[in-house]
Formats: structure tokens, C-alpha cells, sequence
């Protein structure tokens, strides 16, 4: 009986009357119940070695691509240019509200933001039209906003932030490109 060791896993092989035995275990499992993962049985020692450089070249692969995986997350850092940037969140169940906010202070992997007001127009008593960013327009007390990669590599917010008086509720923001956005505030 011997034993082999990759990062988390113990390979422990048992040869047992012409079979060629190995137990995976898992070391980092919290109850000793769960730590065995496989008991496989082979034919050929080959065969049984073959198994174990598979698992480890597979465990490998994961764990590369969870470090590019971290390293991207990582990348993603707040620059200057997004000072007093508007991005917007679009949210709602059976109707589209437009949430608009202003980039007041910028760090290293957050950013510093107030919810800013809109200017709506067409809405004439039926709870839809289009809605525009107003700047100067300020509705909130500042909150903060974490950066993260958004859709297509492009820059999102996210994180709480107040959406009326003191109540808050979790959103994702993409930058404003500009223009008007429809909304829709009936159910």
C-alpha cells in the first residue's frame, strides 16, 4: 500500500490479489465521512496510474483556470476617468425602471457614487415614456459600488445603494452612453 499526494487529494493504491486498487480522498473535507471521493478497482497497474495522471492533469486544468479566473477579478480597477462618469440600472418585474447614478470619488476597486434624478417626458398619466440623467439633480447620500468587468469586458457597478430615503436594494450599472431610455412604471 502506498500513497500519493496532488494539492487536496490523497491517492492511497492497494494492491490486492492480482486487482489494482485506489482510494481517492479529499483532505480538505470538513467531516471524515465525506473525505473518500472514489474507491476504483483495475485491472492492470498501468491502467490504475493512467487514472491518477488523468485526475491530476483535470484538477490542474481547474485549478489554472480558477487563478485566471482570480487574476481577471483582480485586473478590473477603477480609474480616474470614471469620475463624475452617470451609469444606470434597469430593473423591474412587469415594468422597466431606470435607477441613474453619479461617479463622485474613484479608489482602487470601488467607487464612490450618489443616486442622481431624471427628467421624464411622453409620460402623459400612463406610467411610461423616456427618462434622462439629470446631473446636478442629486437624490441620495453617497454609497459605494464595487468595479467589476461587465458584459463584453466593459465596466459594471455593483453593489447596494439607496433607492429611496434610507432604503436600499442591490443593483448592476453600466456606464450611460447617452440618449434617452424608455421606462415603464405600471404593472
Amino acid at each position: 500500500m502506498t500513497n500519493q499526494i496532488f494539492n487536496k487529494f490523497e491517492f492511497e493504491k492497494i494492491d490486492n490479489y492480482g486487482k489494482f486498487l485506489v482510494k481517492v480522498y479529499n483532505n480538505n473535507a470538513k467531516k471524515e465521512w465525506h473525505r473518500q471521493l472514489h474507491y476504483f478497482s483495475f485491472k492492470t497497474e498501468e491502467a490504475r496510474e493512467s487514472y491518477i495522471l488523468r485526475f491530476i492533469k483535470n484538477q490542474q486544468e481547474i485549478l489554472d483556470w480558477k487563478a485566471e479566473q482570480k487574476a481577471k477579478r483582480q485586473a478590473v480597477v477603477a480609474t480616474e476617468d470614471l469620475l463624475g462618469s452617470i451609469f444606470y440600472d434597469s430593473w423591474g418585474y412587469d415594468m422597466t425602471i431606470n435607477d441613474y447614478i453619479k461617479i463622485i470619488r474613484v479608489t482602487n476597486k470601488t467607487v464612490e457614487a450618489v443616486r442622481i434624478g431624471c427628467s421624464v417626458e411622453n409620460d402623459y398619466g400612463r406610467g411610461e415614456g423616456k427618462s434622462e440623467p439629470m446631473p446636478n439633480k442629486i437624490v441620495s447620500k453617497p454609497f459605494k459600488l464595487s468595479v467589476r468587468e461587465g458584459y463584453r469586458g466593459q465596466v459594471a457597478l455593483v453593489g447596494q445603494y439607496y433607492f429611496c430615503e434610507e432604503s436600499k436594494r442591490r443593483g448592476s450599472f453600466s456606464k450611460w452612453e447617452g440618449g434617452k431610455q424608455y421606462f415603464n412604471t405600471w404593472d
